[in-house]
Formats: structure tokens, C-alpha cells, sequence
């Protein structure tokens, strides 16, 4: 496996946030409560799994609290890029590096990102998730200890 890059990691957050971005502003209007209550248990999830310390509970419900609104735009081929794009950044790295505060913190943005949508503003929400969640330059500090200072 080839490792990553700061371009190539920097290039994936790009297209990550862009296309979640896409899919929320595409998928709002098919969001229905039962999507707001399964977003808000895994919030709750994955808040559990970091009192308890365990990473692979949280990345799970990560992943599935993202394929939530990501599910509702029907667009397969993006679904299928995104995911494909996540498990190039994080599939390949050991799980036992995590850095829960980069986690505590990505759990507070989704909070942000819930409330947004809860809130009905999906255009504000698709911004947050490209500019703030998906923004490399945001992240950075955390994406330099996790990829290169915790090898």
C-alpha cells in the first residue's frame, strides 16, 4: 500500500467535503425524522464510545452517522467515491493511533452539523461540512499527528 501524502490527504478532504456538501444540498428534501432520530442516536453512540475509549465503536457509527444524509441524495456513484476516497484516509491506518481529541472535537462539529439540518438550513449545513469538518486547513493539526507524528 502506498502511504499518503500531505497532497495526496489534502486532495481527499477537497473531495470528501465537496461531495458531502453535494449531497446534503441534494438530499435534504428526502430527510425525514426517522433520519434526525437515527443522526441523533448515533451522536449519542459515538459520544458513549469515546467515554469508553473505543475507536472502532466510534469509527463505525462515524461512518454511519455520515451515510445518513450521504444515503438520502440516491446518488450511488458518489456514495461509492466518498466511501472509496475514506477508506484510502483511514482504512489503512492503524486503528490504535486515534487521537480522541481529534474525535471529541469531529464529534462536536457533527453536533453543529445535526442542528443545522434539524434546524432547517441545509445550505448552511453543506458550507459547514466543506469549510469546517472537511476543511484540511481546519483539521490540519489533527491530520499531521495522526498521519505523520504517530508513526
Amino acid at each position: 500500500v502506498n502511504t499518503l501524502s500531505k497532497e495526496n490527504i489534502r486532495d481527499y478532504y477537497q473531495i470528501i467535503g465537496a461531495l458531502e456538501s453535494s449531497a446534503l444540498v441534494e438530499g435534504y428534501a428526502n430527510l425525514k425524522q426517522t433520519h434526525f432520530n437515527r443522526m441523533r442516536t448515533l451522536i449519542d453512540g459515538m459520544q458513549k464510545a469515546l467515554d469508553t475509549d473505543n475507536f472502532a465503536q466510534f469509527y463505525k457509527k462515524n461512518l454511519d452517522f455520515h451515510n445518513v444524509y450521504i444515503g438520502v441524495c440516491k446518488n450511488n456513484t458518489l456514495t461509492k467515491i466518498v466511501n472509496q476516497y475514506k477508506k484510502r484516509l483511514y482504512d489503512f491506518i492503524l486503528q490504535t493511533a486515534w487521537i480522541k481529541e481529534w474525535e471529541e472535537s469531529s464529534n462536536k462539529e457533527h453536533e453543529k452539523l445535526f442542528q443545522l439540518l434539524k434546524d432547517g438550513q441545509p445550505e448552511e449545513a453543506a458550507i459547514y461540512v466543506q469549510k469546517v469538518h472537511w476543511s484540511y486547513n481546519v483539521q490540519e493539526k489533527f491530520i499531521r499527528n495522526y498521519y505523520f507524528d504517530n508513526k
